[in-house]
């Protein structure tokens, strides 16, 4: 991957993380140079202020980062479509660290056991 689709994966990485039920399909055209991504469903693309605000603010980002490249964001329901991501967002996974807690007794001896060179037994 070049420097601007990274840039482009962490970020869009984030918007994803940020929004319940949104999927993100990304593909890059080398011959136009265009970075097209892909937001799923058109409510949230078209209505959700949250989201227009870091499309927004990502864009800015991307084109005084890379201005060489296009940037291009569609919706399902435009003309132009994703015909081979070359990654998708589309399922979150959600757990708890509760559940990943594993309890450790820790003894608080402090002294030290020094054993002699000639004692080589070991306990069963």
């Amino acid at each position: 991957m070049t420097e601007s689709q990274l840039f482009l994966r962490n970020n869009l990485n984030k918007i994803f993380l940020k929004l319940d039920n949104v999927e993100i399909s990304y593909e890059f055209r080398g011959l136009s140079n265009t970075h097209i991504i892909e937001v799923k469903p058109n409510s949230i693309y078209s209505n959700c202020i949250e989201y227009i605000d870091m499309e927004i603010e990502l864009e800015e980002e991307f084109m005084m980062k890379f201005p060489e490249e296009e940037i291009l964001f569609i919706s399902e329901e435009s003309l132009t479509s994703i015909e081979m991501p070359l990654f998708v967002l589309k399922y979150k996974v959600q757990y708890s660290f509760a559940n990943l807690y594993t309890p450790i007794k820790v003894k608080n001896d402090l002294s030290i056991d020094c054993f002699d060179e000639s004692d080589y037994t070991l306990a069963a």
